[in-house]
């Protein structure tokens, strides 16, 4: 894919690649921040030479396929900064997500990748949306199919701004919920807000 777009593998990186490794090192990997993946781009990138239009193409491109393989290679991560990618172009993703106990997202993201990840995430403990600035189906479809949530932190750029689909998907959790964290403004109705024995809210 990369090749058919245009982006060359330099010669220093095959070279290096001849001799296989000894393992799959990536299974080894439980978490997979937006910060690793820009690392590994710009190592990747520059050493290739290219305008700045080019550049800005290019980068989404790589960030993307070394999502993929992130998500292609690792077994089992336990914590996740999700991208737009749709899981169906990801083969791998049903086994590395099965265990998934922390998702960092925002919900500008498809709901039809949301809509995926609710069929294969279901035991995610911390659901952080930052920033919460649009209400979508998608992802209050994940946040209701949740049954150990312990802990959602919500942060809204918006003042007056409700997102009520993800305010009805977090007034059906079960009772593992203890804590909802709202930053900046509270974009859920007040009817999710009251108050349970067992919860407690943040600013």
């Amino acid at each position: 894919i990369l090749k058919r777009n245009g982006v060359e593998i330099p010669p220093l990186i095959v070279s290096s690649q001849l001799s296989s490794p000894i393992c799959n090192y990536l299974e080894f990997c439980k978490s997979l921040s937006l910060k690793e993946i820009h690392k590994v781009r710009r190592e990747f990138l520059d050493l290739i030479p290219m305008s700045n239009i080019e550049k800005v193409y290019k980068e989404d491109l790589v960030e993307k396929e070394i999502y993929k393989l992130f998500l292609e290679r690792c077994y089992s991560l336990k914590y996740l900064q999700l991208l737009d990618v749709p899981l169906t172009d990801c083969p791998g993703a049903t086994s590395s997500l099965s265990y998934l106990c922390e998702l960092e997202c925002n919900a500008n993201i498809s709901s039809k990748t949301f809509l995926e990840l609710s069929k294969i995430c279901l035991h995610i403990q911390i659901i952080n949306i930052n920033p919460c600035d649009k209400d979508n189906k998608g992802l209050a479809t994940l946040i209701k199919s949740q049954k150990y949530l312990k802990e959602l932190k919500l942060q809204c750029s918006y003042r007056d701004f409700k997102v009520p689909l993800i305010s009805n998907a977090i007034s059906t959790l079960s009772d593992t919920l203890i804590c909802i964290r709202l930053i900046r403004n509270i974009c859920i109705s007040p009817e999710t807000l009251r108050t349970r024995p067992h919860q407690h809210f943040r600013p």
